[in-house]
């Protein structure tokens, strides 16, 4: 963790959260994981300072003050919306994943059709049956 962070303001650690979310919501939009993944450890150092300083004791009540309600919502609002964002994503790699495994179990079948236009199933048995070299 960056030590640093623990001596800035809460105002600042707000704006650079709030930065950090909108930098993760466009990778979110172009689908590029890798840097969505890459903000993971500054988003954590950020978002454990800005804890520690929200948390209640009475030498930090001067710090809550000190972030000013449009900044508080603001960084709400990322928050939220990075949440969702990344929960759609996650859902559609989970639905991607799912249709990738039926496909591939589909390619693995082997099947015909009779006359009557229906695809019965057919046992898979060795592929030398029945031949002799």
């Amino acid at each position: 963790m960056n030590k640093h962070v623990n001596e800035k303001p809460i105002r600042q650690i707000a704006s650079e959260l709030t930065d950090i979310l909108d930098q993760e919501r466009n990778a979110l939009i172009t689908g590029d994981y890798a840097t969505v993944n890459n903000l993971i450890d500054e988003k954590r150092c950020l978002a454990e300072a800005f804890e520690r300083l929200v948390a209640p004791t009475d030498a930090i009540s001067a710090q809550i003050e000190k972030l000013d309600e449009p900044s508080a919502i603001k960084l709400q609002e990322a928050l939220a919306r990075n949440e969702a964002m990344l929960s759609g994503a996650r859902n559609g790699i989970e639905q991607a994943r799912k249709r990738l495994a039926v496909l591939s179990r589909k390619s693995n079948e082997v099947g015909v059709y009779d006359a009557s236009g229906d695809r019965p199933q057919m046992n898979g048995g060795s592929s030398a049956s029945g031949r002799r070299a």
